[in-house]
């Protein structure tokens, strides 16, 4: 029988269900004695780490630090991690500024009157990305909302540079956020306030957080700023919700939580359980009568359920139900045209056209969303819509200049266009961007090569082998 209970929280504790290490390094500068100083960081970064440490994250927040501070800290978030895997999450927020290419975070008593001055007095973002690197985690999270104006005194021999520029050391399987898109600057006080509101919500992906706050941060910039970012993750990450660990957060006192039928969050632990260790159909036949299932956690166990064992046809009619609970959500549609996608590719049935309008009504809902325009190009490809391919590219560009897929994006268009000049430049484009592992990589770029040029293809082929990449071994046979 189902029952509806209200839980009142009086203790102090944490309940995980799910075991995984969660460490969160926040630096919030503001009170600068050189420099202009900024009052929302501090307040920010207070509301931030709030919200981290309810979804279980182990949170130090610095304020005000010197660079002897940071790097200390920094050091200290290796040792917090300590191997132990997880997720590592970064937040800065200050000034910082861009010299020679590189990214600087600029403590609070830095005195720094020319930008000759920057490398020994300011943090190299660098220290981050190595110390994240060598910790041990396997999820890396930076936000740097730094993106300001270049604060050095005017007639400093300063370059005209604004915001920050692409980082180019990154940690294995990262996401670096900023808080405006490289090269442009943010206004303060917008970023930050978005991604702790929207982070806050259950059950959807950190990149899909990111879409959201894009679009907002757009819309109350009057176009302005449009936060950017560098997608490296492997898969999806989901913080608060489905694919993460489950945590009661009881830090909250007398707070009502409302769970339908205490069986249901039970439920949630036995599948998600059951989904992590690979049992797979486990899932799928515990709740094989989709249209009766209504609880979007556990809807969503089994579409990845499903998914894992390649099933696309069954995905699809999950996020058939999903959509029919949530017809506004963009990412339901992004998804479900992935499947008509996969299903077409591996069934040789063409649906292309049914994946093109479901990309299309997410890119409605969402306007930001770049994955679904690059996921619609590459369906448009399919069908032998080169133009309306290259147009989709253009735009996700737009959206995410950095972001590697873009340029991989544009690579099979040209092919398609047997434009190979166009289709050479992005592949150099694609390379200097990734940080997709080796071995991949360089098959990807073997295949495309492939198509025109076969001693590229062959160069490429023994790079990706040499990595380890039996494929390519194969196709040396």
């Amino acid at each position: 029988m189902k029952k509806t209970l209200f839980v009142m929280i009086f203790m102090y504790i944490n309940i995980n269900l799910f075991s995984e290490s969660r460490v969160a390094l926040l630096i919030a500068n503001g009170a600068y004695k050189n420099f202009s100083s900024l009052s929302g960081p501090t307040i920010e970064a207070e509301a931030l780490t709030k919200t981290l440490t309810n979804l279980g994250f182990d949170v130090k927040l610095l304020k005000n630090a010197t660079r002897e501070q940071i790097l200390d800290e920094l050091d200290n978030l290796k040792k917090r991690v300590n191997g132990k895997g997880g997720v590592a999450f970064f937040h800065y927020g200050g000034h910082g500024v861009q010299v020679n290419g590189s990214n600087y975070l600029i403590p609070v008593d830095a005195d720094i009157p020319d930008e000759k001055k920057v490398t020994t007095r300011a943090v190299n973002i660098d220290e981050v990305m190595s110390s994240l690197d060598s910790s041990g985690s396997d999820t890396n999270i930076v936000v740097l909302d730094a993106c300001r104006n270049n604060p050095l005194p005017a007639g400093s021999g300063r370059s005209a540079s604004r915001g920050l520029t692409v980082v180019g050391l990154k940690p294995k399987n990262s996401i670096i956020v900023y808080s405006a898109e490289a090269g442009t600057v943010a206004q303060d006080g917008l970023f930050t306030p978005t991604l702790t509101k929207y982070l806050q919500e259950k059950n959807i992906s950190f990149s899909d957080v990111l879409l959201k706050v894009r679009s907002e941060v757009n819309q109350k910039s009057s176009g302005s700023q449009i936060p950017g970012e560098y997608n490296q993750l492997f898969n999806n990450v989901f913080l608060n919700g489905f694919g993460a660990p489950i945590v009661i957060n009881t830090t909250i006192l007398k707070k009502e939580i409302l769970i339908d039928g205490l069986d249901e969050l039970d439920k949630i632990s036995e599948a998600n359980l059951k989904y992590n260790s690979g049992d797979y159909n486990y899932v799928i036949e515990k709740y094989k009568n989709i249209n009766e299932l209504t609880n979007i956690v556990l809807l969503k166990l089994v579409a990845q359920s499903y998914d894992k064992i390649k099933d696309w046809k069954n995905v699809i009619k999950v996020y058939n139900q999903l959509i029919s609970i949530d017809e506004k959500n963009s990412d339901y549609y992004k998804t479900r045209g992935n499947m008509y996608f996969n299903y077409s590719h591996s069934e040789k049935i063409d649906l292309y056209d049914y994946a093109i309008k479901d990309y299309t009504k997410a890119i409605e809902l969402n306007p930001v969303n770049s994955r679904a325009y690059l996921d619609r190009s590459q369906s448009y490809r399919c069908v032998g819509k080169n133009k309306e391919a290259l147009a989709d590219c253009i735009s996700a560009e737009k959206i995410t200049p950095n972001d590697d897929w873009v340029f991989g994006s544009y690579v099979w268009v040209y092919l398609a266009l047997r434009d190979y000049i166009n289709a050479t430049k992005n592949i150099d484009i694609f390379l200097k961007l990734t940080s997709v592992p080796e071995g991949d990589r360089y098959l990807w770029v073997a295949d495309w090569y492939s198509e025109f040029d076969n001693n590229k293809a062959q160069e490429y082929y023994r790079l990706s082998a040499s990595f380890g990449n039996t494929t390519a071994k194969n196709k040396l046979k």
